[in-house]
């Protein structure tokens, strides 16, 4: 599984994603298990704000077919990170095998159709679009997307961006995770914490 490595991507985040994170902000956060629907659970800081799909409301894989369904939503009190986990319908979408089978020039066509669709939505100030990596998220090939864009209400400020899409036979998991840049020594390791954590099923 040659694809499987760990470039950089987004600072420093994917050299050390494989390591133990001995980090200062990783001391300072206490974090709590949060357990989602479909089996999914992982940590997130136990003083962010948490927006939780109801157990009580829960839906059917062919309700997720059909439509995305977001299980989480969590932001820290100073609204400068922000993580979501979501389902999405399987459409065409990426598969495990080809995911540990995925070559360079693949690669490079996931990240032009990213920097287009980013283009095409105007909605975004892109500054750069990192190079798209394959790697391992629960035990699972997982797609690594990510960019940095230019702060919404700070135009001095700029946010990290990291997508990580986990194919599974019925349906996609996906996880965004964003953190302001001013504080990237900070965010960086407690989302490395974030996504080590995962587990889906």
């Amino acid at each position: 599984m040659g694809a499987l490595n760990c470039k950089t991507l987004a600072a420093t985040f994917f050299l050390v994603i494989t390591m133990v994170v001995a980090s200062t902000a990783i001391g300072e956060t206490e974090f709590k298990k949060v357990k989602l629907l479909t089996e999914i659970s992982l940590d997130v800081p136990a003083q962010w704000k948490l927006k939780v799909h109801e157990k009580s409301r829960s839906f059917t894989v062919e309700e997720v077919a059909k439509e995305k369904r977001t299980l989480l939503l969590a932001h820290s009190l100073s609204a400068n990170a922000m993580i979501s986990v979501s389902l999405w319908p399987k459409k065409n979408g990426l598969n495990t095998k080809e995911l540990e089978s995925m070559t360079a020039e693949r690669l490079s066509k996931i990240k032009d159709g990213l920097a287009k669709g980013l283009s095409n939505s105007g909605e975004l100030k892109v500054i750069t679009i990192h190079d798209p990596v394959v790697m391992l998220v629960s035990g699972l090939p997982a797609l690594v997307t990510g960019y940095l864009r230019a702060g919404a209400d700070d135009p001095e400020d700029t946010w990290d961006v990291i997508n990580i899409l986990i194919p599974r036979p019925d349906l996609d998991v996906r996880i965004s995770l964003s953190w302001s840049s001013k504080r990237d020594d900070y965010w960086s390791p407690v989302m490395i914490h974030v996504v080590k954590s995962f587990v889906t099923y």
